[in-house]
């Protein structure tokens, strides 16, 4: 499994959040399309937490874009 499960103690509105941060997650790094991840274990570990709530998708994209940027 390449990200996390929401856990089972989490409100059922957040788990509902968090599965729709790891199918976001799941097409971004290509693995909704190839069945494996297709980005770096750098955007993997920024897409985990995503998925875990620790930053919103425009906030991933800021990260992302400057730790291409060598920032």
């Amino acid at each position: 499994m390449h990200f996390e499960a929401p856990p089972a103690s989490m409100p059922v509105s957040d788990q509902q959040a968090w599965a729709k941060r790891l199918l976001q997650a799941e097409y971004i790094s290509g693995i909704s399309q190839e069945g494996a991840p297709l980005v770096t274990a750098a955007t993997m570990r920024l897409l985990r937490r995503f998925v875990m709530g620790e930053f919103t998708l425009p906030e991933f994209m800021v990260l992302q874009n400057q730790r291409l940027r060598g920032w």
